[in-house]
């Protein structure tokens, strides 16, 4: 009886240190588990707002954040243009000059218009190895396509140019700033977009259309107060 007593408690010890499978808190299902930024770190630089969830469910969420991004950033395609247009000319826009230009878009801009646009995930360049002169610097290099009005944004389009990847590289820099420094100012969106997400299982794009809506007449209204508070 005791060597049998012995071998039930064994097994119920061992039955204890066995790890219990991980479960997707989205879905609840088992399947292999991915970190995901709630706040993505290309726009809010590390942070500790990662959680596990499946593959499928960070691919919804992902589409979803795309879909929310592209609604705000086509807004300010005047920002994007004219960040093009200084670097034509061998200007780089300053941290301070891309911020102004977003403040002036925000007074422009009375509500934003969400367009829903077809994205491709993965737009893939099929001009690797073209040799020519760049349109910046001026030297015979090997050059990349660059679209002003990222397809990532707004689609696939026609506006393209040339330059060398060195320039190239230095010219996305500018752009991700300038992108980072909008989207930072809707982080409440990212927030409710995750929460909603993890609650229901997906967000549509009616209610993403919504959240950016509701944000943007909340910045706005606080920029009319702190002018107000200024003037007086």
């Amino acid at each position: 009886m005791n060597k049998k007593k012995r071998n039930q408690q064994s097994l119920c010890v061992q039955a204890q240190v066995i790890p219990r499978p991980k479960l997707c808190p989205v879905c609840g299902r088992t399947k292999n588990l991915h970190p995901h930024h709630t706040k993505k770190e290309i726009v809010f630089g590390k942070n500790p707002s990662i959680v596990l969830i499946c593959d499928d469910c960070r691919h919804k969420i992902q589409c979803s954040v795309r879909l929310m991004e592209g609604y705000i950033l086509r807004n300010f395609a005047p920002v994007y243009q004219k960040i093009w247009e200084y670097y034509t000319q061998n200007r780089h826009l300053t941290g301070t000059e891309i911020t102004g230009y977003i403040e002036q878009c925000f007074i422009e801009i009375d509500s934003i218009v969400c367009e829903y646009i077809s994205i491709v995930d993965n737009p893939k360049n099929n001009d690797r190895g073209v040799e020519g002169i760049c349109l910046r610097c001026g030297h015979f290099k090997e050059l990349a396509r660059h679209h002003p009005f990222k397809r990532a944004v707004f689609g696939e389009n026609d506006v393209v140019y040339y330059i060398c990847k060195e320039c190239h590289t230095i010219l996305e820099r500018s752009v991700t700033h300038f992108e980072a420094t909008v989207l930072r100012k809707f982080s409440r969106c990212y927030a409710q977009a995750w929460r909603e997400f993890a609650s229901e299982g997906f967000i549509d794009k009616d209610r993403i259309e919504w959240l950016v809506q509701r944000e943007f007449l909340s910045i706005k209204a606080k920029r009319r107060y702190y002018n107000c508070k200024i003037k007086k």
